[in-house]
């Protein structure tokens, strides 16, 4: 019936929802572009503000599945001019950075935390941290069943072997993926050298 309370309800739930939506669209929009994911997660891993020229270095790395050392001066060039001119004046409207134009300076906001979730950044054959974390928790739990079955060969060591295996295999993941994270962000985990490069 129309005008009944529950088109009314229906109403409202819609434009509750409406901001949601639009918050929505906006982080895809930021991501849609391969260039900018990565600058982000280069930022979010910054202990501070970072000069577009690092930033550059950094993302052109990645672009070309290197090292910052083997970014060739055109490659470098191409990334900072785009972010420079486009990519980082995007994420400052949309409030994720500040950028200081005049030093050439970024400084990632609080809000960047949040865009945290998209920002695995992996290269075309890799395995991101959160597919093997789950293939790994998938493997463990395997293993727990067929000990709890008491099947061959998972009978011939104790069950307390199996755990501390386990321990060991989740602590040693652990090691490989914060000296991963720190070899890939190039240094960013540290006091970046700001210039006006």
């Amino acid at each position: 019936m129309p005008g009944s309370s529950s088109d009314a309800k229906g109403g409202e739930l819609l434009q509750r929802d409406e901001p949601q939506r639009r918050e929505t669209q906006d982080v895809y929009e930021v991501l849609r572009n391969e260039r900018r994911r990565y600058a982000l997660h280069a930022l979010s891993v910054a202990d501070g503000p970072v000069a577009v020229g690092d930033l550059a270095d950094r993302v052109a790395a990645w672009e070309h599945d290197t090292t910052v050392a083997e970014v060739t001066e055109r490659e470098r060039h191409r990334v900072y001019t785009s972010l420079q001119q486009v990519h980082i004046p995007r994420l400052d409207e949309a409030g994720l950075v500040r950028f200081d134009e005049d030093r050439g300076i970024v400084d990632p906001s609080p809000e960047i935390e949040t865009y945290d979730v998209y920002l695995d950044v992996v290269g075309a054959e890799e395995i991101s941290w959160s597919g093997y974390y789950l293939g790994l928790s998938l493997v463990t739990l395997a293993v727990f069943g067929l000990v709890a079955l008491e099947l061959y060969p998972f009978t011939l060591l104790p069950v307390e072997a199996w755990i501390a295996g386990v321990v060991v295999g989740f602590m040693g993941s652990a090691v490989i993926h914060v000296w991963s994270v720190r070899r890939t962000t190039g240094g960013f985990a540290g006091s970046p050298d700001v210039d006006d490069t």
